[in-house]
């Protein structure tokens, strides 16, 4: 077991180093073709990636999930998955292309048509990666994920910034997410010994599919709620408001979804000890906990600082985005902070109740939304908000119950992180409102409030009873005292 924790502890660090190198660059990248591209460009982008990553899950069959969770996994479980995955992927990329010109009459755009034809392509590439990154997820080999994510990550940001400035406008956003595709599927198999075979189980199929419908089905409701925004906004604002709100949520989403799937990398762990309740119950409160310390900093952070970041990074014409950014701030804290209970309910056996709560939030937010439209990007902001933050709440209630956890030792653990936080955002309110009479600059109101807020928040958190930066710490030296031993 020690082993096991050992790779635990590894792959999240490997993960974070990846994910913070993947959210800097992937920052920058944008940060630069927002100032050469227009916001129309942004949001006809959006309309398809919304639709075509439906597809995506559907084609998945929640056997990724499957395969990673299963204990007994045999070669018929990987053929028949890979099989599986790889038609239902196929019969999506003909059902896309059979339906791009209803889409693009449907939103009045014409160019959405030819997005949608080339964009689909990504359904088959996407699902080419789903067999290699359950077996390398299955096997804790986070370091190789992490270092592939950033080279293809690497590849597909210089690619569009080549296009862009070579004045191909919209289709530079097209280049990049089809050339890292391409580049990471290329990577992933690279790795892997399997090579699939002409063989296909129905034995194998029924032992995979009920734990991987309820998984897709969950995944599904949790994109609808996720992503019905981005659906309402295009139809009912048109293409320019969702490019503001596109970026708005990048913004917020980049950090965050970096963070999410560090999360996620902690499924093996969490199912490798489902019968340990004890065990189970202390990483999941050490794992909400450092999901809390990273997390809450950032979010603060954004909605203190938005005016001055978007003046600063994306220029004059992304000043609408500000309220927006503040207001799905508090949805992306909710969604991040209910990533760990997701994945200890999973890691039980218990996907259906993820299913049920994603089916009630899907539906609040279908009809929330299409009334919170009329008051513009300002009120779907806020729904979200509202929606998001209650039902991560409910998901976080559930699972504490399902561990047996009372809510004062969540609050216990998550104490220390809060009063640092206060102490962080009391510091740089304050010193921006210094600052501003002083030298009314963006830049440096930006750079000095975030190095402000970054030395009270650490030491605060450094001094407070949690002590979470001397167990980060400590952690970082065992990993090197033991890598040579647990490397695999």
């Amino acid at each position: 077991m020690e082993k096991l924790e050992s790779k635990a502890v590894k792959g999240v660090i490997w993960g974070a180093g990846a994910q913070i190198f993947i959210y800097s660059f992937q920052f920058a990248v944008t940060a630069l073709l927002a100032r050469i591209l227009a916001p129309e460009d942004f949001g006809s982008v959006g309309i398809i990636a919304v639709l075509l990553e439906f597809n995506v899950i559907i084609g998945g069959l929640g056997l990724t999930t499957a395969l990673v969770q299963r204990r007994d996994l045999n070669r018929d479980h990987l053929h028949t998955a890979f099989w599986s995955q790889l038609g239902m992927n196929l019969a999506l990329y003909v059902a896309a292309v059979f339906l791009s010109s209803r889409i693009a009459s449907y939103y009045g755009n014409p160019i959405l048509r030819n997005l949608m034809l080339i964009l689909a392509f990504n359904v088959i590439l996407e699902g080419l990666t789903f067999i290699p990154r359950s077996l390398l997820y299955r096997s804790m080999r986070f370091k190789e994920l992490s270092l592939m994510r950033g080279t293809s990550e690497v590849i597909s940001g210089i690619s569009a910034l080549a296009l862009a400035f070579g004045g191909a406008g919209i289709w530079s956003l097209v280049g990049r997410g089809m050339i890292g595709r391409a580049s990471h599927v290329v990577m992933l198999w690279y790795k892997v010994t399997l090579r699939p075979r002409l063989r296909f189980s129905l034995k194998a199929f029924r032992e995979l599919s009920p734990f991987g419908m309820k998984v897709m089905g969950s995944d599904l409701l949790e994109f609808i709620s996720s992503n019905v925004d981005y659906l309402i906004v295009g139809k009912m604002l048109g293409v320019h408001a969702l490019g503001i709100y596109t970026l708005a949520y990048k913004l917020i989403s980049f950090p965050l979804e970096r963070i999410a799937s560090i999360i996620v990398l902690t499924l093996p762990a969490f199912s490798a000890i489902r019968d340990q309740r004890e065990r189970l119950r202390s990483w999941y409160l050490k794992t909400t906990q450092v999901t809390a310390s990273v997390v809450t900093p950032l979010i603060a952070g954004l909605f203190i600082l938005a005016p001055e970041l978007i003046r600063t990074v994306w220029g004059a014409k992304w000043l609408e985005a500000i309220t927006p950014i503040r207001l799905l701030s508090i949805a992306g804290l909710a969604l991040v902070m209910e990533k760990t209970p997701r994945t200890v309910l999973i890691a039980i056996g218990k996907p259906g109740l993820i299913l049920c709560f994603d089916a009630a939030k899907s539906l609040i937010l279908g009809f929330g939304l299409i009334f919170a439209a009329r008051y513009g990007i300002l009120g779907i902001s806020a729904a979200v908000a509202v929606t998001v933050t209650t039902v991560s709440l409910a998901v976080q209630i559930i699972a504490a119950g399902k561990l047996e956890i009372e809510l004062t030792s969540i609050l216990k653990t998550l104490f220390p992180v809060m009063i640092s936080l206060f102490a962080m955002a009391g510091g740089v309110i304050t010193y921006k409102s210094i600052i501003v009479r002083l030298w009314d600059s963006d830049p440096t109101l930006l750079i000095g409030g975030t190095l402000v807020g970054a030395v009270i928040y650490l030491s605060a958190l450094n001094l407070s009873e949690g002590r979470i930066l001397n167990e980060a710490i400590s952690l970082l030296r065992n990993r090197n005292g033991s890598e040579d031993g647990d490397e695999s």
